[in-house]
């Protein structure tokens, strides 16, 4: 039950600062206002989600999400949507059917919510009711931006985690585990290894970014640092080398300390003969599914410089 400390303040106001997640706001709506309003939560969930890869479904959301909150720029400020509609808008234009593979279900997208304990302290001092972050829901962010903490997403004693709103439109308070009460550990950033810090560096300016990321070209810069142009049933003895050590080097980018967990498969067994499409070179940059995120950064960590990357995803 909801005391008065929870809905004081600034409770029924969106957003209550400019880096709340709108689907916090909609759960604690529904809370505040007895769960008499329907938000089409559902479509609003699955439209946002990494599936987001037609023009239609693109306006839909966009026109939905106008429609509900009178918020022109809802989407493009308090939703993860940029993040993922900045790598598929230029493959999308003209390809309105075209859809993820399977494997992309495979991929870690927002299974666990996630909070920093001092942004929690800070939302509760300023405007009477803790607030989700959309910063902190990026899958490929560990850390908060603002305190350099780990971000929280499970309790280490009882295993509480947040994966609907439906019942934590805000996270948990007091930085004590709602179920068993216990304190959550509250470290500083950890020292992973440096695939997994310029994931969680170059997501967060992507975060803020606003231009829109050409794949195509990715590839064919990948395609040129590698030396084969064109996969071929035949290589010569010099392409074959050249395929193989490229075959291994984003293999290890892959699977480096701190990278690997950030892929969930169903398949209990991974081998590097055959792997999914996320893991292989071949599929990824000589064919053309589309792919999460995490997929493109890592093919750029493991083939570019960094100069080169700079030019492809930021506006310099």
């Amino acid at each position: 039950m909801m005391i008065y400390d929870d809905i004081q303040g600034f409770a029924y106001q969106f957003p209550i600062h400019s880096r709340e997640h709108f689907l916090g706001y909609f759960f604690r709506l529904k809370q505040l206002i007895s769960n008499n309003v329907d938000i089409e939560l559902n479509l609003v969930k699955r439209e946002l989600s990494l599936k987001v890869t037609s023009s239609d479904s693109q306006n839909k959301v966009c026109n939905f999400l106008e429609r509900v909150t009178r918020k022109d720029d809802i989407a493009a400020c308090h939703s993860l949507y940029p993040f993922y509609q900045k790598f598929y808008a230029i493959a999308l234009n003209g390809n309105k059917h075209r859809s993820l593979p399977r494997q992309s279900d495979s991929i870690l997208n927002v299974r666990r919510w996630r909070w920093c304990s001092l942004c929690v302290e800070e939302d509760k001092k300023e405007y009477g009711v803790s607030t989700w972050h959309t910063n902190h829901q990026n899958p490929l962010v560990h850390n908060c931006d603002l305190h350099q903490y780990q971000l929280l997403s499970q309790c280490r004693h009882c295993r509480f985690e947040v994966t609907s709103l439906d019942k934590n439109y805000s996270p948990p308070k007091d930085n004590r585990c709602p179920v068993c009460g216990k304190a959550f550990s509250n470290n500083k950033t950890e020292e992973y290894c440096s695939n997994r810090l310029w994931l969680d560096s170059i997501s967060q300016r992507l975060l803020c970014s606003t231009k829109m990321i050409d794949l195509n070209s990715i590839k064919g810069q990948v395609r040129n640092e590698i030396g084969v142009e064109q996969i071929k049933l035949h290589y010569q003895p010099k392409e074959k080398e050249l395929m193989r050590k490229a075959r291994l080097d984003y293999f290890n980018t892959c699977h480096s300390k701190g990278v690997r967990v950030m892929f969930q498969f169903n398949t209990p067994f991974i081998t590097f003969q055959d792997p999914p499409a996320a893991f292989s070179l071949t599929k990824v940059v000589y064919w053309e599914p589309l792919l999460p995120p995490i997929v493109y950064l890592l093919l750029m960590r493991t083939f570019l410089p960094e100069s080169k990357i700079e030019s492809l995803l930021f506006d310099l």
